[in-house]
Parts: structure tokens; C-alpha cells; sequence
């Protein structure tokens, strides 16, 4: 953890501004999707000085206990790693203003701080009300209603983060707890895509998160899944997705194209060194 820490510290520098507010007793601060452009979506982040304050998730964990009394006490547990944006989710993120459909619902998965889920509500927030260019068109929209976006986790707190944000932009955006352990389809949100990025936390979440793009996919749903490439539990999710879908062939990919044979399936191989922050 302390490695980890070490490591935001200096991106913090360059991509947060220094205004903060406090949620149960924690500084937050604003993480803009593009370091030099505060009209850019955002999102909340635990400020550095939280960061260098609690040190290590026992300290968050108890702070998150002491301070959210009103949350249930099933959802009380508190995860650091959840109130910071990897460098995975500013590349979900890209990738979703550079070739989501305006028209789509949207679910994220494991949002943390929610910098993708933001900026796809900002984006269908500012397209309100303008006609959309039908050439542009490749899926039609599996929901009934107006699009939206949803925003998913485990951590509470990360959760009520991602609700300041939305408020304070004025875009509209639903969170729920989701638990991505969880093996039951009918907890699934619908939506038309699907995002995760840096979920893979441990094996578990891995496996879990292979049985809900397969069941997603069954389903005729997009679903773009974004991982550094250095981390090992990816391998595992992999595994279980080949397993389940009968196809040895996926596999992650530095183009940000759709997996052979799997047209809705995108599995993206970020690198670290080459993400884009400003």
C-alpha cells in the first residue's frame, strides 16, 4: 500500500487541483479527466493530505466505520484503493468519448470514483436534446427509456464521492452497491455497455467479474473491460471467460478493437507509461 501512495503522490500533483471538500471526515479533491482542462469531466479523489493521514486501509477502513454511521453495516467496508482513479479508468474513460454512442445506457462496474461512468453522463447530459447523427449509429439501444448511466460498487463511500460529483455538475447519474463476487444475473443493471477497468483486485473479483461478462454478452450487451498489464489477477479473469464462452482465442489487446469473434467484447491492455492525462 505504502508503494502505492508513493506512486500518486506525484500524479496528483499534475492532474488535481487544490480544491477540496470533506465526506466522513476525509479531504477530497478534484481529479479532471484532462489535467489542463477544468471544463473536462471529473471526479472526487482523497486528497494527498487524506492520503498521507490514513496511510493504509485498516485507518480508512475504521474512519469510513466512525464517520458513515447511517450506511448499513453490510456495506461499512472500506476499501482506499476505491477513492483514488487508475490509470486504467482515464483510458475507459477516453475510450468512451471517443466511440460510445451518445444514445447508449451505461453501467459501470467497480467504479470507485467513477471517472468513466462522469464523463459518459456528462457526455449524454450536453447531447440532450440534439439529434443524433444516424449514420453514426452501429447498435441500436437494447433500453426503452432515455439513456443513463449507472454507477456500481461495493464501497459505500466511494459511492457517496461519486453522487458529490454528479450534483456539483449537474449531470444525471444512479449508484448502487454491487457486489461483483456475486453470481446472481438478475442483480445485473441493464444497460446497452458495460464498463470495468482495474477491477481485478484479487481472484475472487476476478472470477466473478468473468461470470458477469459472460452473462452480459449472452445477453447481446457490449461490455469494454480495461486492465494494466501488469496485473496478474487479469489472467485469471481471462481464463474463466474462455472457459465459459468456449473460445480460446480472446486475449488482451493494445488497439482498442472488439476481440475476434466476440464483437461486443473489448479487452483492453492498458499501459501505464502511455496514459494520457492532459
Amino acid at each position: 500500500m505504502i508503494s502505492l501512495i508513493g506512486n500518486f503522490l506525484s500524479i496528483l500533483c499534475l492532474v488535481n487541483p487544490v480544491i477540496s471538500i470533506q465526506i466522513g471526515g476525509l479531504k477530497l479533491q478534484k481529479s479532471f479527466l484532462r489535467g489542463n482542462d477544468s471544463k473536462s469531466p471529473w471526479c472526487y479523489t482523497m486528497s494527498m493530505e487524506s492520503i498521507i493521514d490514513v496511510g493504509h486501509d485498516d485507518k480508512y477502513d475504521e474512519n469510513i466505520r466512525n464517520n458513515l454511521n447511517e450506511t448499513p453495516i453490510a456495506h461499512k467496508k472500506g476499501n482506499f484503493l476505491a477513492t483514488q482513479v487508475w490509470p486504467a479508468a482515464r483510458v475507459a474513460s477516453q475510450m468512451i468519448e471517443q466511440h460510445a454512442q451518445h444514445h447508449w445506457s451505461i453501467c459501470e462496474f467497480g467504479c470507485g470514483p467513477a471517472l468513466p461512468s462522469l464523463t459518459a453522463a456528462s457526455i449524454i447530459s450536453n447531447t440532450k436534446g440534439k439529434k443524433l447523427d444516424q449514420s453514426k449509429e452501429t447498435v441500436k439501444s437494447k433500453t426503452v427509456s432515455s439513456p443513463y448511466v449507472i454507477a456500481t460498487d461495493l464501497d459505500s463511500f466511494a459511492l457517496d464521492m461519486v453522487k458529490c460529483a454528479a450534483e456539483e455538475q449537474d449531470i444525471p447519474l444512479r449508484t448502487q452497491i454491487f457486489d461483483l463476487t456475486s453470481k446472481d444475473p438478475t442483480k445485473i443493471p441493464k444497460a446497452d455497455l458495460y464498463i470495468m477497468s482495474d477491477v481485478f483486485e484479487n481472484n475472487d473479483i476476478a472470477k466473478g467479474a468473468a461470470f458477469i461478462a459472460f452473462t452480459i454478452l449472452k445477453a447481446g450487451s457490449k461490455i469494454w473491460i480495461f486492465a494494466q498489464n501488469d496485473r496478474a489477477q487479469r489472467e485469471t479473469f481471462r481464463k474463466d471467460l474462455q472457459a465459459l464462452l468456449k473460445d480460446d482465442s480472446i486475449g488482451w489487446t493494445s488497439e482498442f478493437v472488439p476481440c475476434k469473434g466476440q464483437d461486443n467484447l473489448w479487452l483492453y491492455d492498458v499501459d501505464e507509461c502511455n496514459v494520457r492525462y492532459n
